[in-house]
C-alpha cells in the first residue's frame, strides 16, 4: 500500500511539474478569447494582441514590429507555434529586437487584408497562413512571408534587426514604395459604359479557359473550391440558355461530392485538396465553405431534382447542425485539421482498421472496391507525395451514384462511424463570426427554396433573429465576433454586406417585411461608417490606424465573396424592394467600374461581380404574389432555379411599392414584372413560370 501511494504521489508530482513547465511563460495574450491567440499565450515570445498600447510602444521605443497572422484550424500555424515560437533561442531574439503581435485573421480580417495585399505585391501568389510580417514601428511592412522553418526564421529576424540598426533609411524607402502600390486603383472609366452581352460572353469564355473541365476547379494543385465562379457560370447558363455552362457546374459538383473533400461519414466539406484529383484534402472544415456549397448544391437540386444533390444538401446540414451549431445560437467557425499533432488523423484509415470495423467479408470487399482502399494507403504527404499507409474515403470515378443510396453503404457507414467514436475529436474554433453566419443563413434560405424542408427555413429565421439580437446595436452597428465578454471587435464591410443580404433572402422565404427594414438599417449604417473612395468602392475597415497604413478595399473573391461585390448586391436588392433610386445608382456605379477593370487572367476572382452584372445586362424579374394562397403559390414557384428573380408577397398588401393596388378580392394573383412594369396577372404558378422562362 505504501508503495502504491508513493507511485501515485510521484505520478501527481510529474503531472504538476509538466503543467508548470507548460505554463512557465506567460505573455500579453492571457485575457484574449480567440482560440488562436490562446494557443500562443504560454509561448516564450512576448506576444501582444493588436491594440493601441503595443503600437504606441513600438513608436516610443523605435522598435520593429513582428505581426504574425493565422487562425485556429491552420495546420502550419500549429507547426510554427510548436517548432519556432516555443523555442527560447528564437524568442530571445524576437523579444530583444522586436515587439511581437499575434493576430487571429478571422477576428481581425482588416489587419489580415492589409498585410495580405502587401504580400501579393511582394510575392505574387505565394501568400497564405501563417502570414509573418516584419514592419516598421508605424506598421508599414518591409518583409512578409508564410511558414518558415525555425532556422530560416532565425536568419530572417536577425537580418532585418541588423538592417534596421545599420541602414534604416533603406527600409523606410522600401516601405514608402510598397505603401504607394497598396493604394486603391482609381478605375472610373467604366462608369458610363453600357454592359453588353458580348462582354459577358468574353468573361465566361475566359473563365472556362482557366478551369479544369475534366476534374473541376482550376488546373493544378493545390485545388480549392471556387464557389463564386461556379455560381456565376450557373447563372450565366440560365440567362443565356447555355447548357454547356450548366453542365460544367453540375459535373464539378458531382466530382466534389464524390471526392476526399466530402466527409462521406459525418458530412460537410474540407477546405481544399493538396492534389489535382480532389483525393487528399487539407482536413480543416470551415463554416464559410460549407455555407457557400450548401447554396450551390441547392441550385443544382432546383435544376435537376437529382437525389444525389439532395443527399449532399442533407450531408452539409448534418455537419453544420451536429458540429458547428451553438446551442444558444449562431454557428462556430471551423473544425481543426489536426488531432494529436497529426493532420487528418481523425479521418484517415488503415486497411486493418477498416477490416476490424466492418468485420464482415462482404462489407469489407464493397468498401475496398468503392473507395480504392489499399494496404499501402491512398493518402500521401503534401511535401513529397509519399504514401502514408492510410486511406481517404473518396468514391472511385467508376462507382455509380446509387452506391451511396444502398443499404450496404448505410451499414458500412454506421460501423465506421461507430469505430471513429473511439478517436480523439478535432478541436472546434468556437468564434461566432457575423459575416460567416450570414453566409450560413443564406445557405439555409437557398436550401429551403430548393427542398421546401421547413427545418431549413426555421434554422435560417432563428439564426437571423439571434444575430440581430446579439450582434446589432443601433448606435454602434455590427459586431464582428460574438463573445461572452465586454471586449468586442467592430464589424467590417463583409459583416454588413453579408448580413444585410442574408436578411433580404429571409424576406424572400418569409415575406415578412421586418427583414427588409433590418437590411435597410444595416445598409444605412454601412454607408455612414465605411469611407467611399474615388473608384466608387468602400474601405473594408473603419479602423483609422489600419487605414493609415493603407486604405485597402476588398475587391476580389477569395475563399469568401468580395465584400464590395456583396454590398453592391445588397444595394441593388434593396433598391428593387424599396424603390430607392439612389441605392440603385450607386450599385450600378460599383459594378460597372469594377467590370471594365477585369483582366482575363484574373477573371476567376470576380465571380460575384459578374453575377451582379447579369442583373444589369438583363433586367431581373420582380415576382409579386398577392392573395389568400400566397404562401402556397410561393412554395410552388421558389423550388425552381430563377437566379434573376426577386420575390414579393403578402395576403393583401403592404408598404412595398410593387405590391400597391395589386390585390384582387377572392383571388391569389401572380405578377411578373421587369423594371417595375408588370404583365397582366396570372392565377396559376405554372403560367407565371412560363412568363419567366
Amino acid at each position: 500500500m505504501i508503495r502504491l501511494h508513493s507511485v501515485l504521489f510521484f505520478i501527481i508530482f510529474l503531472l504538476q511539474e509538466a503543467l508548470l513547465c507548460a505554463q512557465k511563460y506567460s505573455n500579453h495574450l492571457q485575457d484574449e478569447t480567440s482560440p488562436y491567440l490562446k494557443q500562443h499565450r504560454h509561448n516564450p515570445v512576448d506576444w501582444y494582441p493588436w491594440n493601441q498600447v503595443v503600437l504606441d510602444k513600438a513608436k516610443n521605443e523605435n522598435k520593429l514590429l513582428i505581426v504574425s497572422i493565422g487562425y485556429a484550424s491552420c495546420h502550419w500555424c500549429h507547426v510554427m507555434e510548436k517548432e519556432t515560437f516555443s523555442d527560447t533561442a528564437v524568442s530571445n531574439n524576437m523579444n530583444k529586437h522586436y515587439l511581437s503581435i499575434k493576430v487571429d485573421r478571422e477576428e481581425r480580417p482588416d489587419i489580415d487584408q492589409i498585410y495580405l495585399s502587401a504580400c501579393r505585391l511582394m510575392n505574387g501568389a505565394e501568400c497564405g497562413w501563417p502570414l509573418n510580417v516584419i514592419a516598421l514601428p508605424d506598421g508599414r511592412p518591409i518583409f512578409i512571408g508564410t511558414y518558415q522553418s525555425k532556422e530560416k526564421w532565425k536568419e530572417t529576424i536577425s537580418y532585418f534587426a541588423n538592417q534596421y540598426r545599420t541602414v534604416p533609411s533603406d527600409l523606410r524607402s522600401f516601405a514608402d514604395d510598397l505603401a504607394k502600390g497598396m493604394q486603391p486603383a482609381r478605375n472610373l472609366f467604366g462608369e458610363d459604359q453600357e454592359i453588353s452581352d458580348s462582354i459577358l460572353h468574353e468573361r465566361y469564355t475566359a473563365i472556362i479557359h482557366s478551369l479544369d473541365l475534366l476534374k473541376g476547379g482550376k488546373r493544378g494543385s493545390p485545388k480549392f473550391p471556387l464557389h463564386s465562379v461556379y455560381e456565376y457560370v450557373l447563372a450565366y447558363g440560365y440567362q443565356y440558355k447555355n447548357q454547356e455552362a450548366t453542365d460544367i457546374v453540375l459535373h464539378y459538383l458531382e466530382k466534389l461530392a464524390a471526392s476526399g473533400l466530402h466527409d462521406l461519414l459525418e458530412g460537410g466539406f474540407s477546405r481544399y485538396s493538396i492534389d489535382e484529383d480532389w483525393r487528399v484534402p487539407h482536413f480543416e472544415k470551415m463554416l464559410y465553405d460549407n455555407a457557400q456549397l450548401l447554396s450551390l448544391y441547392s441550385f443544382a437540386y432546383q435544376i435537376t431534382k437529382d437525389k444525389k444533390h439532395l443527399q449532399t444538401i442533407h450531408s452539409i446540414h448534418k455537419f453544420i447542425s451536429g458540429t458547428l451549431k451553438n446551442k444558444l445560437g449562431g454557428f462556430f467557425s471551423s473544425i481543426d485539421a489536426d488531432t494529436d499533432h497529426e493532420e487528418g488523423k481523425y479521418y484517415l484509415w488503415t486497411k486493418g482498421e477498416i477490416d476490424d470495423a466492418l468485420h464482415d467479408e462482404g462489407y469489407t470487399d464493397s468498401c475496398i472496391a468503392w473507395f480504392d482502399i489499399r494496404e499501402e494507403g491512398n493518402a500521401f504527404s503534401a511535401s513529397n507525395y509519399a504514401l502514408l499507409g492510410k486511406n481517404v474515403l473518396a468514391l472511385k470515378q467508376s462507382i455509380p451514384d446509387r452506391v451511396l443510396q444502398s443499404e450496404i453503404w448505410y451499414e458500412i457507414k454506421k460501423r465506421l462511424v461507430q469505430e471513429k467514436s473511439n478517436r480523439t475529436i478535432p478541436s472546434t474554433d468556437t468564434k461566432i463570426i457575423t459575416s460567416w453566419n450570414a453566409l450560413m443563413i443564406k445557405g439555409y434560405t437557398d436550401a429551403y427554396m430548393a427542398t421546401l424542408k421547413v427545418e431549413y427555413k426555421n434554422m435560417a429565421i432563428q439564426e437571423g433573429e439571434w444575430l440581430w439580437e446579439n450582434q446589432w446595436n443601433s448606435k454602434a452597428g455590427l459586431k464582428r465576433v460574438y463573445k461572452n465578454s465586454k471586449k468586442s471587435t467592430e464589424g467590417c464591410l463583409d459583416d454588413y454586406a453579408n448580413l444585410g443580404y442574408a436578411f433580404v433572402k429571409l424576406y424572400q422565404i418569409s415575406f415578412n417585411k421586418k427583414w427588409l427594414e433590418r437590411a435597410n438599417r444595416i445598409k444605412n449604417k454601412a454607408l455612414q461608417k465605411f469611407k467611399q473612395n474615388e473608384n466608387n468602392l468602400f474601405n473594408y475597415s473603419t479602423d483609422t490606424r489600419i487605414n493609415s497604413i493603407a486604405n485597402t478595399q476588398e475587391i476580389y473573391d477569395q475563399e469568401l465573396p468580395s465584400s464590395n461585390a456583396v454590398f453592391a448586391r445588397l444595394l441593388f436588392s434593396l433598391s428593387t424592394y424599396l424603390d430607392n433610386e439612389k441605392d440603385a445608382a450607386l450599385s450600378k456605379k460599383m459594378i460597372k467600374s469594377t467590370l471594365f477593370s477585369i483582366q482575363p487572367g484574373s477573371v476567376t476572382e470576380y465571380g460575384h461581380w459578374l453575377s451582379n452584372t447579369l442583373w444589369l445586362s438583363h433586367a431581373p424579374y420582380e415576382i409579386g404574389i398577392v392573395g389568400t394562397q400566397y404562401d402556397q403559390v410561393q412554395k410552388e414557384m421558389i423550388s425552381h432555379y430563377i437566379p434573376n428573380g426577386f420575390w414579393f408577397g403578402n395576403l393583401r398588401k403592404e408598404n412595398i411599392p410593387l405590391l400597391e393596388n395589386k390585390y384582387i378580392r377572392g383571388s391569389t394573383t401572380v405578377y411578373v414584372c421587369q423594371n417595375k412594369i408588370c404583365l397582366l396577372p396570372v392565377y396559376k404558378p405554372a403560367d407565371a413560370l412560363k412568363l419567366i422562362q
